[in-house]
Order: structure tokens, then C-alpha cells, then sequence
């Protein structure tokens, strides 16, 4: 069993998914600060674009520094490069977003936590979660209000929760997923097919106790977790 461990939960895979973590910081949503720092302890840090900004207010620096900063500040670019953070600064006028040349430069064995991945323009963060469900790497988004993972064929997890969550959605995020079976929520399914076209898989609740397991054959499966549904307000 392999685990991932996260400042509001736990995720335990049979397969070996969970390794050489690293925490990505984009420019969305700001995370809790204490989340934040808990969640980069014994990770490597990268600063995406923005994330710079983030990640020099709660006093941390990164290992990596990453973008076109078209909009991180320029004293926080700067003083992180003079502190000597390795960093790679591309054009603006490019092909491709800052997260998905920085998911090009992980390591093809890490695992990568993305956070600062949810809130702001719809098109970013669609953007954030296709880049991600899709990436070559295996990754999640995260914060202390929300998590999305991505189940791929094959892929079966077991999630512990610090506190019960307010809601857990299952979303096909390919045009379909088979095999789908979820248990320990109040409305469990068993070898279910879900459709991208028909996302009513959603607000599920934990039934017993604060585990829920979730597998699948074949397809990448969204499972999202609401945390705090008042911080989104």
C-alpha cells in the first residue's frame, strides 16, 4: 500500500502512484497559509507564474520558480532568483499555459500537488483540472476548501478524512468511466459506467464513518471533495 497524506486527508493506492512529491503553487485561489506550509513540509516547492507571490507571503521559498511572470509581482521574481531559486522564464506570447510546461518539467516518477489550482476565471481553472486529469504524471489539485483527485484505469484508492467533508462528487472526466464502484457514502455504486455528458454523480455524502473507497476499471475518474463550502462564498 502506498499513501499520500495531505494537512485534511489520506489516500492509500495499491499501486505505487504516491512518489517523489512535489508541491506546485499557482496563481488561483490563495491557500490557507497554514495549510500551505504544512502541506510543503518534505515536498519540493515550485512557484508557478503567480504562485510566487503566494509563496513569499507565507515565508517559504521554493525549489523551482517557473512562467512568463506576466503577472507574479516582479520583486517576489526577483528576489527569489537572487536567492539563488532555480528558475526557467518563458515569452509571453506562447503556446502552451505556466502549468503545463511546469508539469513537463516534473520528473516522470513524481506525483504533483497542485494548489492555487481552484477559484479566479473559469477558463483557468478548466484549464488547471483538463492539464492535470490528462498530465503524464499523476496529480491532484488541492487546498484546504477543496480536493480533486483523478482515478485511472485500474486505479483503486481508499480515502481517510481528518473531518468529515461536506459533499464527495464522482465526475467522468473522460467521456466515460467503467467499472466504477464507490462504498462507505450514503449512495454507493458497483460496477457503474458514469458519462461525461450526464455529471449527476455529485453532492454524495460519507455514511458511517470518515472512509470511503472508490475504484475503477477503465476511463480517468474525477473524485472531488468538498471540504469548507463556506470559504467559497
Amino acid at each position: 500500500m502506498y499513501k499520500l497524506t495531505l494537512p485534511n486527508l489520506k489516500v492509500i493506492s495499491k499501486k505505487n502512484i504516491f512518489n517523489n512529491e512535489h508541491l506546485l503553487v499557482l496563481g488561483g485561489r490563495t491557500p490557507d497559509i497554514n495549510w500551505l506550509k504544512e502541506a510543503s513540509e518534505n515536498r519540493i516547492l515550485w512557484a508557478v507564474d503567480r504562485g510566487i507571490n503566494i509563496i513569499t507571503k507565507a515565508g517559504l521559498t521554493p525549489n523551482f520558480l517557473i512562467g512568463d511572470n506576466d503577472s507574479a509581482d516582479k520583486s517576489d521574481w526577483d528576489r527569489a532568483i537572487t536567492q539563488g531559486v532555480e528558475f526557467k522564464k518563458y515569452p509571453i506570447e506562447k503556446d502552451y499555459t505556466d502549468l503545463e510546461l511546469a508539469v513537463e518539467k516534473l520528473p516522470k516518477d513524481a506525483f504533483g500537488i497542485l494548489t492555487g489550482a481552484f477559484g479566479g476565471r473559469f477558463d483557468h481553472t478548466f484549464s488547471n483540472v483538463f492539464s492535470a486529469a490528462y498530465a503524464n504524471n499523476n496529480l491532484c489539485l488541492a487546498d484546504e476548501a477543496e480536493t480533486l483527485f483523478f482515478l485511472k484505469n485500474g486505479d483503486d484508492f481508499e480515502i481517510i478524512f481528518e473531518k468529515t467533508p461536506e459533499s464527495i462528487s464522482l465526475i467522468s472526466i473522460s467521456q466515460k468511466c467503467e467499472g466504477v464502484t464507490v462504498s462507505g457514502v450514503h449512495w454507493p455504486l458497483k460496477d457503474a459506467t458514469l458519462y461525461q455528458k450526464s455529471p449527476n454523480t455529485i453532492s454524495n455524502i460519507l455514511e458511517n464513518s470518515n472512509i470511503c473507497n472508490i475504484k475503477i476499471l477503465t476511463g480517468i475518474l474525477g473524485v472531488y471533495i468538498l471540504h469548507k463550502e463556506s470559504i467559497l462564498r
